[in-house]
């Protein structure tokens, strides 16, 4: 069992060092060992500026993840790939179709970048529609299934830009680590639930116990009710480090940070965990 493995939040929406830069997205760095993994590439190139801040070398990346096929978490994709084109790419098969948010008369396309979509030809590509090992003690979870009701996915996500048939997200995948410490899950959105994803996780690892929780858990909009759910899920599974943010919703981080104050840390740019 890997018993070294680290995480540094390379973008994210949140932040407190000033000679690092944030944006509407998400990118980890993690270490596995010898592998070197880049779960998602946030929004733009940001995050070769703060690697470089950080003193971490992009070129090395051996592995790249992408949590679903949003612009947000897929922009990077091109400028990661210039630096490592070698590097082997997990994702899901409907993560590079075409996506839209039709709110009202407001419609917009949000689907991965054209540019990045075409950097997947002639790649090092691995379809994850079921669970893979991106090296020894991570794992991505693939597609994950939809238990329960508390967590459906919001009605403005469509495939088309008639708006016609709705995105429910299918896409949508986070990633696990087995250490001695236990398992760790990291989420890009959870578009498919956080107590889903744990669900499913439990699952397929039969664990025991959970050590940390981070990333994006897409409770903006949520639900009192769903917010609820989650908040005794998350005690459920008695985590030793809670870590929201990008999409979690400022008032739900801050609400955590006080329901769990003591295993609560901020997910913000340049920030490391150990798994």
């Amino acid at each position: 069992m890997n018993s070294d493995i680290s995480m540094t939040v390379l973008v994210d929406d949140h932040g407190t060092d000033s000679t690092l830069a944030t944006e509407h997205g998400l990118a980890f760095w993690i270490e596995a060992g010898d592998q070197h993994v880049l779960f998602d590439t946030g929004q733009t190139d940001l995050l070769l500026a703060n690697a470089l801040a950080l003193g971490i070398d992009l070129a090395q990346t051996d592995a790249i993840v992408l949590s679903h096929g949003h612009y947000d978490h897929t922009g990077g994709l091109v400028a990661v790939l210039d630096m490592a084109p070698r590097a082997k790419i997990f994702l899901h098969p409907e993560a590079a179709e075409a996506k839209f948010h039709c709110k009202g008369s407001s419609i917009r396309s949000i689907g991965m970048p054209d540019k990045a979509r075409l950097a997947l030809k002639n790649r090092h590509v691995i379809w994850t529609g079921t669970p893979a090992i991106v090296c020894p003690g991570l794992s991505v979870t693939g597609q994950v299934p939809r238990f329960n009701r508390w967590e459906d996915v919001p009605q403005d996500f469509y495939l088309d830009q008639s708006c016609d048939s709705p995105d429910s997200l299918l896409d949508d995948q986070s990633i696990w680590t087995q250490t001695e410490r236990g398992i760790s899950v990291v989420l890009g959105c959870a578009h498919a639930g956080v107590m889903n994803t744990l669900r499913y996780i439990e699952e397929l690892t039969q664990a025991e116990s959970f050590h940390t929780i981070v990333g994006g858990m897409h409770l903006l909009h949520a639900s009192d009710e769903q917010i609820e759910q989650t908040e005794a899920t998350l005690k459920r599974y008695r985590f030793d480090c809670i870590a929201p943010g990008h999409c979690s919703g400022e008032k739900v981080i801050e609400h955590l940070s006080q329901v769990f104050s003591e295993c609560y840390l901020p997910c913000s740019v340049g920030m490391k965990f150990v798994l």
